[in-house]
């Protein structure tokens, strides 16, 4: 059988050297054919591979974002839900879109505001409760939809879906606690001790 080389790295394309190596001139037309066979099937299972792999990284992607913007959930969804009522009462989407990306803005800077000035703990669970349900709410349908495509409906996928919606709750939780001004020393230790002699 004669030796058939394969093109250089520079024009090395999918299956070159196979069809090459399978050519007409040499064998049968039943080789042809079966290498041509072959030759897609390999095609076809290389790039399935580069997709799963791909739709792996993008699916990590997509929740790693959704723990960055878990915080986020109330206010996105309260401007929404405006932009979408001023929408509904014939302001124009302009005033929509504007409306709703001023509510979603107000409600994170006030319930971030309100979170660190307030001291008292029960009004501080409160606001962290506004901001943590709904992320979790998210978390889980986010997770729920993202594990789904990997496994079957059932006990298995309820229990991921909730370890997932907790955890999402608890990293909004988290990220809003963060946004918490640090006090300056002297006050945190109270007015200086005065002595009278």
């Amino acid at each position: 059988m004669d030796q058939l080389a394969c093109p250089s790295k520079a024009d090395f394309r999918f299956g070159q050297c196979f069809r090459a190596l399978f050519s007409p001139s040499q064998h049968s037309a039943v080789e042809v054919v079966a290498s041509a066979s072959d030759d897609s099937r390999f095609e076809r299972t290389l790039f399935m591979t580069i997709f799963l792999v791909l739709g792996l990284f993008a699916g990590l992607y997509l929740l790693w974002l959704l723990f960055r913007l878990a915080v986020y959930a109330l206010p996105v969804a309260s401007g929404i839900s405006l932009a979408f009522w001023i929408r509904d009462h014939d302001y124009g989407y302009l005033a929509a879109v504007l409306g709703g990306f001023a509510a979603g803005v107000a409600v994170l800077v006030v319930g971030q505001c309100l979170f660190t000035v307030i001291r008292s703990p029960i009004v501080r669970l409160a606001i962290a409760l506004l901001f943590a349900v709904p992320a979790g709410i998210v978390g889980y349908h986010a997770v729920q939809g993202v594990i789904g495509l990997a496994i079957d409906p059932g006990v298995m996928l309820s229990t991921v879906s909730w370890i997932g919606g907790v955890t999402i709750a608890v990293t909004a939780w988290i990220r809003l606690a963060r946004f918490e001004i640090a006090e300056p020393a002297q006050a945190a230790a109270g007015d200086p001790a005065t002595t009278v002699r």
